[in-house]
């Protein structure tokens, strides 16, 4: 890759040129996807990848390895301090867990877990776009780790969404704030095998996470209108990461429903183009000086990332068809209020929030969940925090493994 990058300073060369979008296309099979080619023209397309969740895992190897690479020094300097905060099996007890949501602040001990923690998931944890909260889930029971989550801005367009509110282009540019995209959610292990996934994916909709959310950013001016708004949550959207999603499924709270599922996305994005190619592509956009790229504004998020990167295709003379991963994604909505949909169309104003303090969703949950997953099955018990962060110290090798080592 940085052979092509050097290429690139002569782009008047065809010559290089053509080295570039071979560069481009081998990133593309380095990954795992094929890419067949349509006509003699370059215009390539990837064919559909299997739907088996084990392949779509693999396709997000490179990207895994790569962002752990880059966060070697990070694991080196933290890993060991942080490991305390991971459980084995037998540091629960049943009948003392206690969890508790803890807001993420920046450059303190809980940035640092979430980001450590975050390295776990098989499919990379992207940032998130525009105003962007992160959360923990402690049980105070013991000070480890259950979970996490963080809520970012949406996406602009999103075709099942936008349909199920059914509001014109005018008035999802208004009221577009009042959504947030959950773009990370899950448990650790050994919680994760007590399914706690579910219960962190019902805390993401609490009245304490709403609070964090307004308190954040009331007064704060919006990037699309750049006006200020009260920041009242109504609607909170995410997708699943590989295909149809075991986690949100049956997911209820007081016999309502709490993740709808409304369709699946159409398998278009840009997870499989590595920030290695993209970097590059905006180089090869800089050195033929066009615009986009050097517009990312703060807020334009994944769209920008988008239209860059489908710029760079057609002027290398790439099928934009690249860009279909052929990966679809379930999407899901959380409706926080009885009339969002009313309220973000417009035809209201007043919002009617459905009431969910975390200490009754946690005893729900117990209930419902936890506590019959552990009479059913008892190997969480003999899960070791040492085999959970074995992946991350392979990228630290001179970190001990902490308290556990």
């Amino acid at each position: 890759m940085i052979q092509a990058k050097n290429q690139i300073l002569n782009i008047k060369s065809n010559k290089n040129i053509k080295k570039f979008r071979l560069a481009i296309l081998t990133s593309l099979k380095s990954q795992g996807f094929k890419i067949s080619n349509r006509s003699r023209k370059n215009n390539s397309e990837i064919i559909p990848p299997s739907t088996n969740k084990d392949v779509i895992r693999s396709l997000h190897n490179h990207a895994r390895i790569a962002k752990l690479m880059n966060n070697a020094k990070f694991l080196q300097t933290y890993l060991s301090e942080l490991s305390t905060f991971f459980a084995n099996g037998d540091d629960i007890n049943l009948n003392a867990f206690d969890p508790r949501i803890l807001p993420v602040q920046a450059e303190t001990e809980g940035s640092r877990l979430f980001r450590l923690a975050s390295l776990l998931w098989s499919v990379p944890v992207s940032q998130g776009f525009g105003r962007r909260t992160r959360f923990l889930i402690l049980d105070q029971a013991n000070n480890k780790l259950v979970g996490l989550f963080a809520l970012g801005d949406p996406v602009f367009n999103l075709r099942a969404r936008d349909q199920l509110i059914g509001w014109n282009h005018h008035q999802r540019a208004r009221r577009l704030y009042h959504l947030m995209d959950i773009f990370v959610l899950g448990s650790v292990p050994p919680y994760s095998d007590l399914l706690c996934g579910k219960l962190v994916a019902m805390l993401a909709a609490s009245n304490e996470v709403r609070k964090v959310i307004y308190k954040k950013y009331k007064g704060k001016k919006s990037h699309i209108l750049g006006e200020a708004k009260n920041p009242y949550i109504v609607l909170l959207t995410t997708g699943s990461a590989l295909g149809r999603s075991s986690l949100y499924n049956r997911i209820t709270y007081n016999g309502r429903i709490l993740y709808q599922s409304i369709g699946e996305t159409q398998g278009w994005g840009h997870f499989h183009i590595a920030d290695e190619t993209f970097m590059l592509m905006r180089d090869f956009l800089k050195v033929i000086d066009h615009p986009i790229a050097y517009s990312n504004r703060f807020g334009q998020g994944p769209n920008w990332k988008m239209r860059l990167i489908r710029i760079c295709l057609e002027r290398l003379k790439l099928s934009p068809a690249l860009l279909r991963h052929g990966i679809r994604r379930e999407v899901y909505i959380v409706p926080l209020a009885e009339n969002y949909r009313a309220f973000l169309s417009g035809e209201e104003d007043f919002i009617s929030f459905y009431d969910m303090p975390a200490s009754k969703i946690v005893e729900f949950f117990k209930e419902r969940w936890f506590f019959p997953r552990a009479r059913r099955v008892d190997r969480y018990r003999y899960i070791k925090a040492n085999d959970t962060l074995n992946i991350l110290r392979k990228f630290a090798p001179n970190v001990k493994g902490g308290i556990y080592g």
